[in-house]
């Protein structure tokens, strides 16, 4: 995957590159980050507080103002499934403007930034706020370590999916973040963000912000893509044991929809949920899953566990009665990490 290109690019540079593990804390983003979320309408929530000592930084697009052509009654009230969340969790690669540009391999790779991520979603999701969880690590400023939710080895793959508290993180940052929003487009100021208070206010003009808190009741949408789907993954291991606390089955409960996007990662365990109890508790939910997919991953010859990973994943489900919709883009094509990435406009 991109461990051996990102290998092979540094060897062909003749470059020797330490392994140097930066975090997403708001001490290490830079004016010209700060000015391009600005100019994005976008939000930075940085180190939010989740399950024991664990944070991570949160990208948030809030929806825009309604307008009358939307699906709002002529009274202005917004109907339940136009103000729900999507939770979208980046892949390898990605990251700011900024840092993409000036590194040697990622830099080609710019049209997939956070921020372009972002509005990407945004106009596929118009009338949702959407929140982006970046990694708590990265490495070498390529690889996304998503340690707060699984172990990971060195390069951000995980080791295995044992219980680590994922679903108590997330609905964690999701409250924290909800708490900080209400507290923000309540303040004259923002200190972390100076464009943030004017976007917060916009977009919370015809929805009360308790609407969208993880109590709140309103719709989920998770989306992974290539690494991010280890997230995803995660939480579907955990579902047996979340799902026997009330709390959290409240919380799970509200997820209309799941979408793998590409799901792969350098690692030895498996690329998809093979555990049966596993997906036949998710099955249960009743939410849409997605699986959108491309050569790049199930027709990778090096990695064929990854293809078998995949039907196995989707013959479980279906034989649970899950309600699946699935798609493989660019079928005729040779495998191609461009692909990859556009699975995040093509979906």
């Amino acid at each position: 995957m991109y461990v051996e290109r990102f290998s092979r690019l540094l060897s062909q540079l003749g470059c020797f590159y330490p392994i140097l593990c930066a975090s997403m804390s708001a001490a290490s983003l830079s004016e010209s980050i700060m000015t391009s979320i600005c100019a994005k309408d976008l939000m930075v929530m940085s180190d939010i507080e989740g399950y024991g000592s664990r944070t991570n930084s949160l990208l948030l697009a809030l929806r825009q103002r309604l307008s009358p052509s939307c699906s709002a009654g002529a009274t202005g009230t917004v109907h339940p499934a136009d103000t729900g969340t999507v939770v979208f969790f980046p892949g390898d690669v990605q990251n700011f403007e900024e840092r993409m540009k000036h590194h040697p391999f990622n830099k080609a790779w710019r049209a997939w930034t956070f921020e372009n991520t972002m509005d990407i979603l945004q106009k596929r999701f118009p009338h949702s706020h959407v929140i982006m969880v970046t990694p708590s690590r990265r490495v070498e400023e390529a690889f996304s370590c998503f340690q707060n939710f699984m172990e990971v080895d060195a390069t951000g793959s995980p080791v295995n999916y044992d219980h680590h508290n994922a679903w108590e993180h997330l609905k964690l940052l999701l409250e924290a973040a909800w708490r900080r929003i209400d507290k923000e487009s309540g303040s004259s100021e923002v200190p972390s963000q100076k464009c943030s208070q004017d976007m917060v206010e916009n977009a919370n003009t015809h929805v009360p912000a308790e609407q969208h808190s993880p109590n709140g009741g309103s719709p989920l949408t998770f989306i992974g893509f290539s690494k991010g789907c280890t997230v995803l993954n995660q939480l579907v291991v955990e579902l047996p044991e979340a799902s026997k606390n009330p709390d959290l089955l409240a919380f799970i409960s509200r997820i209309k929809h799941f979408y793998w996007l590409d799901g792969g990662h350098s690692g030895t365990v498996s690329t998809y949920v093979t555990d049966d109890s596993s997906l036949k508790e998710l099955a249960k939910l009743k939410a849409t899953i997605h699986v959108h997919v491309t050569p790049y991953q199930v027709k990778d010859e090096g990695r064929p566990h990854i293809g078998d990973d995949h039907q196995s994943f989707l013959t479980s489900l279906l034989h649970h009665g899950g309600n699946v919709q699935r798609k493989l883009h660019f079928p005729e094509e040779r495998r191609s990490l461009k692909r990859h990435f556009e699975v995040l406009k093509v979906f």
